[in-house]
């Protein structure tokens, strides 16, 4: 059984250097970005999630923490880390691929 998702997430996404702006994202939308880390400094991409009354500031990348369910590998083509947003919290895929069968719950929402 499922169930249809009507709320609309409205995220706000960026780093020191890139600002993403506001987006709204129904059940089902995914978003991406490509990145490269940085070599002088950390790298850092933190998002701020709305959901209703449901609110998250969270960190989605960052190179001084430890997130071992992301790519860190400089890499010619950019790092990867995927997430899922569910009602129940953000889940991070453990073998950062796109098509993940096994996510571990990471964040959860706040009231």
């Amino acid at each position: 059984m499922g169930f249809l998702i009507i709320r609309r997430i409205l995220w706000n996404c960026q780093s020191k250097e890139t600002h993403f702006g506001y987006h709204k994202l129904n059940a089902g939308d995914e978003f991406y970005w490509k990145f490269h880390l940085h070599f002088a400094c950390a790298t850092l991409y933190w998002c701020h999630f709305y959901w209703g009354n449901l609110v998250r500031n969270a960190d989605v990348f960052n190179d001084d923490k430890d997130f071992p369910n992301c790519d860190k590998e400089p890499s010619l083509t950019g790092n990867k880390c995927y997430w899922l947003v569910k009602e129940d919290g953000f889940y991070n895929c453990k073998k950062s691929k796109k098509d993940c069968s096994d996510w571990e719950k990471i964040y959860e929402w706040k009231a």
